[in-house]
């Protein structure tokens, strides 16, 4: 028999799947060529305005090289500019262009109707208990990245 914590790994690992493959489906449709990295890398600046390039990089879990040629194709296709930063020369401020915002608004749409699909039957107060147990899990794991929490069955 499965404990728990396997079972809510499958659960969580499964809806992630579906969750991809739903938006992989839905922005094909629009053809959306971006792919999944660069979607998510226009939702963050798009909730981060200004934000940098490290901050992409913390928010990604991602080495550095590997955000540059994501920002590069992303400035490439005219969807984001980049500008260095007035306070840190030798960093650059990120800002959504109008077509970086129109793609953007794009794929919140379709976040959006799967949230609602997820979400369906649930209750505000079952919807706020999940934000904050997802919420704990998270800080869980970056407590764990830090050396901060010992595991306990």
């Amino acid at each position: 028999m499965k404990n728990l914590n396997d079972a809510v790994l499958e659960q969580f690992f499964g809806l992630m799947h579906q969750f991809k493959s739903h938006m992989h489906q839905a922005l094909s449709s629009d053809k959306f060529e971006l792919g999944p990295i660069g979607a998510q890398a226009l939702g963050f600046f798009d909730a981060h305005p200004k934000g940098t390039q490290r901050d992409l990089i913390r928010y990604f879990g991602r080495d550095k090289a590997q955000v540059t040629r994501l920002l590069k194709q992303l400035e490439e296709r005219g969807l984001i500019v980049r500008e260095v930063d007035e306070d840190d020369k030798r960093s650059y401020r990120v800002t959504l262009t109008p077509a970086g915002k129109s793609q953007q608004a794009i794929v919140h749409k379709h976040k959006q109707q799967i949230a609602e699909t997820m979400m369906a039957g649930f209750d505000a107060g079952e919807r706020a208990t999940l934000i904050a147990l997802l919420g704990r899990m998270k800080s869980n794991v970056e407590s764990s990245e830090n050396g901060e929490v010992s595991c306990n069955s």
